[in-house]
């Protein structure tokens, strides 16, 4: 009896133990389990951040290089980019492009590290040049760059990173290429018309002591506190106006303008913009003509002028000639054109008429800093 009940004791304790162990196996794997889940959770939460900081950097590059001026001439093939962004762009490949398709690249074949532009910063870079192009023959130029936290030594490993900005430019303006560059914050003036007399070209009184201007492009959307002087041969006066830019509309500036009389030289500014152009010379000839608006003819693909709209007012009819100047931040000329405009005789009484004016050579509208029109008589 008492070797059974010591057997069944045995028994006892063996199952005990056998519940523990198989308790403490379940424990461990469980442990180990979560710790697999947890590492797996961990990677896939790392990778996720990854690709999220990847797509912010991706968004905070896009669009953020600017091309300032382009210097293309036979000895010097230069371009000015600065870095927008509030992180650092790294720029890899330059590109040009013609009008058959692309004619060569820096470098060539591939990417690289060009240089490295940190916030606000800008450099000049040399351009490939094209010998064989046609003067006067539309090229391109494309800047490729990436986010530099993005960029890898392992060149393939960035490419799907990379993004691209691109300007055309003519062949033959690189011969007076302007090299000004972009203020950091600018708005463009395409369009300066006071309100004048036809005969007289004297500014119009109270309520129609007004000139109008137009804000079609800027780099920073707003609303711009416009200030226009106006100064003539007989005396000067100024006016404001605020509106939200950019905008097709003609933006109406009242001022103290009254019997200002031409030749008239119209300058415009605003409060935290660079204005481009910021002057415009309108040109008198007493008793007989003058021009009373103007307007920069451009295409928003590649912000170049082509044309010149010119509004003369006549009280004389006679043949002139008709001159524009387009004029850089130093008054260097980059662009030019004119026309023979005639009058008939017999066009009796005062008139006015509208007149388009080729350049010789198209500008971009951003290099443009001064605005000349020139009536000389026959």
């Amino acid at each position: 009896m008492r070797r059974g009940n010591r057997e069944r004791f045995d028994g006892g304790l063996s199952t005990v133990i056998g519940a523990a162990i198989l308790t403490v196996i379940t424990v461990i794997l469980g442990v180990l389990l979560f710790g697999i889940a947890m590492g797996w959770l961990s990677a896939t939460s790392n990778e996720s951040t990854s690709e999220v900081s990847q797509e912010v950097l991706k968004i905070q590059s896009y669009q953020m290089l600017s091309i300032e001026y382009i210097n293309y001439t036979v000895e010097t093939h230069l371009v000015n980019v600065r870095n927008l962004a509030k992180i650092p762009l790294t720029i890899t490949r330059i590109e040009l492009w013609g009008e058959n398709g692309l004619i060569d690249s820096i470098p060539n074949p591939g990417y690289t590290n060009i240089t490295k532009l940190q916030r606000g910063e800008s450099a000049t870079l040399e351009i490939p040049y094209c010998s064989d192009c046609e003067l006067g023959e539309n090229l391109l130029l494309r800047i490729w760059y990436i986010a530099s936290a993005l960029y890898r030594e392992n060149i393939v490993e960035s490419i799907d990173e990379m993004t691209f900005i691109e300007t055309s430019f003519i062949n033959n303006i690189g011969t007076i290429a302007s090299e000004c560059p972009l203020p950091e914050t600018y708005l463009v003036i395409d369009v300066v018309d006071p309100i004048t007399l036809v005969d007289s070209g004297e500014i119009l009184p109270e309520p129609f002591n007004i000139v109008y201007i137009r804000s079609p492009l800027t780099n920073m959307l707003g609303t711009a506190d416009f200030q226009v002087n106006v100064e003539g041969a007989n005396g000067m006066g100024v006016g404001y106006s605020s509106y939200s830019i950019p905008s097709n509309n003609l933006i109406r500036v009242q001022g103290n303008y009254e019997g200002i009389r031409g030749p008239l030289n119209i300058t415009i500014s605003s409060h935290g913009y660079g204005v481009l152009p910021r002057g415009w010379s309108l040109g008198y000839l007493e008793g007989r003509v003058h021009v009373s608006g103007v307007r920069s003819i451009w295409s928003g693909a590649d912000k170049l002028v082509r044309h010149v709209e010119v509004q003369l007012g006549f009280a004389q009819p006679g043949t002139y000639r008709v001159s524009i100047e387009l004029l850089d931040c130093n008054k260097n000329l980059i662009g030019y054109g004119e026309k023979h405009v005639n009058l008939p005789p017999d066009v009796s009484g005062e008139a006015s008429i509208i007149e388009i004016i080729g350049l010789e050579n198209a500008v971009k509208i951003e290099q443009i800093y001064y605005v000349e029109v020139t009536i000389h008589g026959s």
